[in-house]
């Protein structure tokens, strides 16, 4: 008994340690760097796009934002609600995280730009995840991208992605347009040629106003289906060389070696503001 107990126990323990281990963090505010009024709405979507993006991972347990900004409201840290160096220690051992994730967005040389900050609490070290798109339809992709990134940087599952192709343009669906009507204006044309046949063969003549008109009409439609294939080919054409012309989201990274100095972890304020912006 003594034996199987040992037994026992030793698998469990085996199997207790060959459990992946799980990293816990949290998510807190990112800020807008730039003059971009609507680059305010990308500031508040960000970190909950985030939550749920590494939320899917086995692998991190992303910690609840109300308590995160539960335990700020009992323990009064920080100054509306920034940390720096010398207090993210305390407040990642208060939240029970080993990392704590913030970041900013900004507009650089007419492409948008969101830079991830990851503090490891233990050491304040800083790793940096950024995406880059080249227009602003592409806030869900960058999050892919950058989640992915970070699921990798944190765990070392998966696969570092540096670029994300974006694919603007229906290029397959003027393809298969371009198949499909070039396959009928085929079919349609070998009716015309078979009516056409029985028209030159045929001896009465009572038929032959029924094949001319039914070799006609066929002629006819073949005509529309060899048009619509131009036009989608065209289409096809024009779409491939769009895509190729846009500019992918890319990714990168950096390492820092000491904390930045300010965080920003949640808005103690709450203020409102009014930002103008005019452009000619």
């Amino acid at each position: 008994m003594k034996t199987l107990g040992k037994m026992g126990f030793l698998v469990l323990l085996f199997w207790v340690s060959a459990l992946p281990a799980q990293v816990n963090l949290v998510v807190a505010d990112f800020s807008n760097n730039s003059s971009v009024y609507f680059l305010d709405a990308w500031e508040r979507s960000i970190p909950r796009l985030l939550r749920s993006e590494l939320a899917r991972s086995e692998h991190i347990v992303v910690l609840d934002r109300e308590r995160m900004d539960k335990l700020f409201e009992e323990q009064k840290l920080a100054l509306a609600g920034f940390i720096d160096s010398s207090t993210v220690q305390e407040v990642g051992q208060l939240l029970g995280a080993e990392f704590i994730i913030t970041g900013s967005v900004d507009q650089v040389d007419r492409r948008f730009r969101i830079d991830v900050n990851l503090i490891r609490v233990k050491t304040g070290e800083v790793h940096i995840e950024k995406a880059l798109a080249p227009d602003a339809d592409h806030l869900q992709e960058m999050i892919n991208l950058l989640s992915n990134n970070i699921i990798y940087f944190l765990t070392g599952k998966g696969q570092y992605r540096e670029s994300v192709s974006i694919a603007n343009y229906p290029t397959k669906y003027f393809l298969a347009s371009t198949v499909g009507f070039s396959a009928a204006a085929l079919g349609f044309n070998q009716q015309y040629r078979d009516n056409l046949k029985k028209y030159d063969d045929n001896v009465a003549l009572a038929k032959f106003d029924t094949y001319y008109d039914k070799a006609n009409n066929v002629r006819k439609v073949t005509a529309v289906m060899a048009s619509l294939a131009g036009t989608a080919f065209v289409g096809t054409l024009w779409c491939w060389l769009k895509n190729r012309s846009t500019e992918d989201i890319t990714a990168g990274s950096e390492r820092s070696g000491r904390t930045i100095s300010l965080v920003p972890l949640y808005d103690a304020t709450q203020e409102v503001g009014l930002r103008v912006q005019i452009t000619f």
